[in-house]
């Protein structure tokens, strides 16, 4: 079976999609890093798609606790953000699903609490088995805005407005899609 981006084929497949999922937030990952243009959009894109990959884990660890992988992935958190302004300003825009439940019910609040954090951790850790000291880091110098969407048709619309753009084509994130 085909990954979610292999299936999209237009925008517009994109945006019904993602209408379908309602997103219960509008969120702009910004990285605050020059990345150059002599580096090239496919290694640009692989870093942060790495980057918000691990975002996404770290998030639902938070918000579910250290099994979260076991928990139905309706459970999760849902993101599906779209690269702009790949050579200048770096950034990601999209829409954000977290909801609580019967079995989470704080979950909107962690969130909100707790993400920004996590986007913009540099932390130092240690390795169980070698015992030796490593720099745990997502985007510290980053920052991650999150609004809730008056809208969904503008979230929508704004995020996907330069999905046309050859180098911004078919280079989206969706969390969960990555191994």
């Amino acid at each position: 079976m085909n990954s979610l981006q292999e299936r999209f084929d237009t925008s517009n497949e994109i945006e019904n999609w993602l209408y379908g999922k309602q997103p219960t937030h509008f969120l702009t990952f910004i990285f605050n890093r020059n990345f150059g243009s002599s580096s090239g959009v496919e290694p640009l894109i692989e870093y942060s798609k790495q980057k918000l990959d691990k975002f996404c884990k770290y998030l639902n660890k938070k918000l579910l606790g250290p099994y979260w992988y076991r928990i139905d992935p309706q459970e999760h958190f849902f993101m599906m953000v779209f690269p702009q302004h790949i050579y200048s300003n770096f950034h990601f825009h999209g829409g954000g699903v977290v909801e609580n439940t019967i079995r989470f019910p704080n979950k909107v609040e962690m969130f909100e609490r707790y993400a920004r954090d996590i986007w913009t951790l540099d932390k130092e850790r240690t390795d169980q088995e070698t015992n030796n000291k490593y720099q745990d880091v997502i985007v510290p110098n980053g920052d991650l805005d999150i609004q809730t969407p008056r809208s969904n048709k503008k979230v929508i619309g704004y995020s996907v407005r330069d999905e046309w753009k050859t180098e911004n084509h078919n280079h989206f994130f969706v969390s969960g899609e990555r191994k």
